[in-house]
């Protein structure tokens, strides 16, 4: 099992702030960040996304197919979870990226509901498994980057020893952040469980915190320096390793239009032996491809490629 790492003061501190950002929803709408001092704002907004959180919760309970979950990591701490369409005898563990709550599946407005609708409509029969990372939304604990693939990895067991998956029969999906840190835990499944098979989606994720900090940063003298201080504070993460050990299917979605990872330097698939690579179409001027829905063409060629 992973151990949990000690955490640099000034980390711990930046985390924080990271979280309540989180936690205020101002990763959906980054443009408040300008119009209010920061105390302020993610004090009054917590308190309106903690409202709108419960709600949706509520509402997404009303389906008998889904169950609200809570389960203990490996170090103590209390993750708040949803299994969707329970019941069936293979399931998608789904860990998304920065600003996303299990809750907002409700929210049709949302990025996370994108893929809900993706995986409800081409995977019918399998259940899907989301649940907030340590210090986000219900969750206990401080959110804390470099002890994130514990909650993936107590994820993995809680869906074996609690709901009997073998680890065959549960497919890793992650987004952005979540394909960097969740690909970690995914690798110390592995390690643990050498006769089984590992397989995972990687969906627009980064291979590497600091080379991502500075291509994203365009390579400018900032980048360059705070490339450095991520190396520096140890938060280097990299989930080249723990990739290229997964023993099952592999396939990664990439587009050379997405306007957060940047994809000559930055993207996943550059920066690792891939598997199956998916290239999304479309052109620069078309939404934002880190966060669109996928066309139908490309949903159907990536579920075809998931279930083949």
């Amino acid at each position: 099992m992973l151990e949990v790492q000690k955490v640099n003061p000034l980390v711990t501190l930046l985390q924080k702030i990271f979280s309540q950002l989180w936690n205020a929803g101002l990763f959906e709408n980054i443009d408040s960040l300008r119009d209010e001092p920061l105390s302020k704002l993610t004090q009054k907004r917590s308190s309106k996304v903690s409202e709108q959180l419960q709600n949706l919760r509520l509402q997404l309970m009303q389906n008998p197919n889904h169950r609200h979950l809570q389960f203990k990591t490996s170090d103590d701490v209390l993750l708040d979870s949803m299994l969707f369409n329970e019941g069936k005898e293979k399931v998608i563990l789904f860990v998304p990226g920065i600003g996303s709550f299990y809750e907002k599946i409700g929210d049709d407005a949302s990025v996370i509901s994108r893929f809900y609708t993706f995986f409800s409509t081409y995977f019918p029969n399998h259940s899907i498994f989301v649940f907030n990372n340590r210090g986000i939304g219900q969750s206990s604990g401080s959110f804390d980057l470099k002890n994130l693939p514990i909650d993936t990895i107590s994820a993995y067991h809680y869906l074996m020893d609690t709901y009997g998956y073998d680890l065959d029969s549960i497919l890793l999906y992650t987004h952005s952040l979540g394909g960097l840190h969740a690909t970690i835990g995914a690798g110390f499944i592995q390690e643990k469980f050498p006769e089984s098979s590992i397989s995972a989606v990687n969906d627009r994720s980064l291979g590497e915190l600091g080379t991502f900090t500075k291509a994203f940063l365009k390579d400018s003298t900032f980048g360059e320096m705070t490339a450095g201080i991520v190396d520096k504070l140890g938060i280097n993460l990299s989930a080249k390793a723990a990739w290229e050990s997964l023993k099952g299917q592999k396939i990664v979605i990439v587009s050379e239009h997405d306007r957060t990872i940047p994809y000559e330097k930055a993207s996943f698939c550059k920066h690792v032996e891939c598997g199956t690579v998916i290239h999304m179409d479309g052109s620069e001027t078309d939404l934002d491809h880190h966060t669109r829905s996928f066309t139908p063409d490309e949903a159907k060629l990536i579920a075809a490629t998931i279930l083949s």
